[in-house]
């Protein structure tokens, strides 16, 4: 198509303004979601930790009831690379007089991250824990 001083017009594509113009909004607009795909990075982070956690507490306890360290109060605390935890046992106090009945142990796992110094969890369960015959 010719137009009155004899220059070529094209219909054909977009000019550099038109693009330059599209590739801003969109920029534009996918930094407006960037806050959303980093919310969900950290919350999938927090779920990670709480679930790595909860098996270090379900590790501890099982450890506890193992080798009998229940017996009488008695605390301890160490580290792994992530977490600092402590454990707390206790004897409850029973009303029976009864002791073939069992007796009530408190034991008390709390886990910390170490990288922000927050307390992760605090795990406690009490069991009823019977005698040997």
């Amino acid at each position: 198509m010719l137009n009155a001083g004899n220059n070529v017009l094209s219909d054909n594509g977009f000019t550099l303004l038109e693009t330059i113009v599209t590739i801003a909004i969109a920029a534009l607009a996918l930094s407006a979601l960037l806050p959303v795909f980093s919310d969900s990075y950290g919350r999938t982070n927090i779920t990670d930790k709480r679930r790595l956690a909860l098996e270090l507490a379900s590790n501890l306890f099982n450890e506890t009831m193992a080798e009998r360290a229940w017996r009488g109060e008695s605390a301890r605390e160490g580290d792994t690379d992530d977490y600092d935890w402590s454990i707390e046992t206790s004897r409850e106090d029973n009303d029976s007089q009864n002791s073939s009945a069992g007796y009530p142990i408190q034991i008390l796992i709390t886990i910390k991250d170490k990288t922000e110094t927050i307390e992760i969890m605090e795990f406690q369960r009490i069991v009823w824990v019977y005698p040997p015959l």
